[in-house]
């Protein structure tokens, strides 16, 4: 059988960070695209500010240089894990 759903973005937003906090989602471990401050939020649950203070306290590692705050997707698999950025 096929079931088809037309949810807008705002359900199915909604419906990911329920299944987050329930920890039926995953980060998908092979990713290596940095991640950026608002998928950081998306992705933890974490205001932008607390995002930015792990920055600043070292725990995610941002990449150097660049007008944009980039935050590296290994830093961010480690933090997860419960180490500390390199």
């Amino acid at each position: 059988m096929r079931v088809e759903i037309d949810l807008n973005e705002e359900a199915i937003a909604m419906i990911v960070s329920a299944m987050r906090t329930a920890g039926l989602v995953a980060t998908v471990e092979g990713r290596m695209l940095p991640y950026a401050v608002e998928e950081l939020v998306e992705e933890t649950g974490i205001s932008t500010t607390g995002i930015r203070r792990l920055i600043e306290a070292g725990e995610l590692r941002r990449i150097p240089n660049i007008g944009r705050v980039l935050v590296t997707a290994e830093s961010l698999r480690r933090w997860q894990n419960g180490r500390a950025a390199k």
